[in-house]
């Protein structure tokens, strides 16, 4: 697979550049019918090849509740809740995370995210908005009223160029008839990165650092991220919806990374 950019230098890392706009144009347009993981010829229907699109781990009858992969299959017909969240109730009812932070996804994800290039973010939100529409078959009152993006700090969306979640929102919200309302939540606070950051330190570093800026009284609220990892954002997240009134919270997120003990 060639190489299109050489991240060496910091500068070469601006995401909303003209340059790297210019590339996602020509990438675009050069991959046209290939398939955005290895370049093969892609399905009709979605940038991938079959064989690319087989290879996505998908997360396997998991928590119910915070979409954690169980170590081992639960001995219950029904929805399985974990440990963890019957130890620790979370605000929000239900996760929907239906792939595993695995290769290749996150190399897509990489690229969207850290590339700034948005041809593989219309690839996530279509692969996300596909298995959600498959749930909703079976479970319409989980439709939710408003759908909105975890959001970024101001000087973070300026330094990225970007919000990813807030993209990935937009689209979900047209492929699947949902209202999103980006402006319902901002962050107020800078924080320090998640990832670098334990379980613990990760909750404590979100206290008081998002606002709600509309009333979300008796409504169901969709939550959109592109990656949960220990749930910290998305469990305070939900808790100031449920705080202001808001009947349910869902989450939503293209891929769960399982929790390490």
């Amino acid at each position: 697979m060639f190489k299109l950019f050489d991240r060496k230098s910091r500068s070469a890392r601006t995401d909303n550049s003209l340059f790297n706009k210019s590339v996602g144009l020509f990438k675009h347009r050069l991959m046209g019918g290939r398939c955005l993981a290895c370049l093969a010829i892609a399905q009709d229907n979605i940038a991938l090849c079959s064989g690319c699109e087989q290879s996505l781990a998908l997360n396997r009858e998991p928590c119910v509740q915070c979409a954690e992969p169980f170590t081992a299959k639960p001995n219950f017909e029904h929805q399985a809740i974990c440990a963890s969240c019957q130890a620790d109730q979370p605000a929000f009812s239900r996760t929907y995370a239906p792939y595993l932070y695995a290769y290749p996804l996150d190399r897509l994800i990489s690229r969207f995210k850290d590339d700034g290039q948005m041809i593989y973010g219309q690839l996530l939100s279509q692969l996300l908005a596909e298995r959600l529409r498959d749930n909703f078959s079976e479970l319409e009152f989980q439709r939710p009223d408003q759908v909105m993006a975890v959001p970024i700090h101001i000087t973070r969306r300026f330094s990225r160029g970007f919000n990813p979640a807030a993209l990935l929102a937009d689209a979900l919200s047209h492929q699947l008839s949902c209202h999103f309302n980006p402006k319902l939540c901002v962050k107020t606070k800078v924080t320090e990165k998640q990832q670098v950051l334990n379980r613990e330190q990760r909750q404590q570093n979100l206290h008081d650092s998002f606002q709600l800026t509309q009333s979300v009284e008796g409504q169901r609220i969709a939550v959109v991220d592109d990656v949960m990892t220990t749930g910290a954002t998305a469990r305070v997240i939900a808790q100031l919806l449920r705080d202001n009134g808001a009947a349910e919270v869902y989450i939503w997120a293209l891929a769960r990374t399982p929790l390490t003990p």
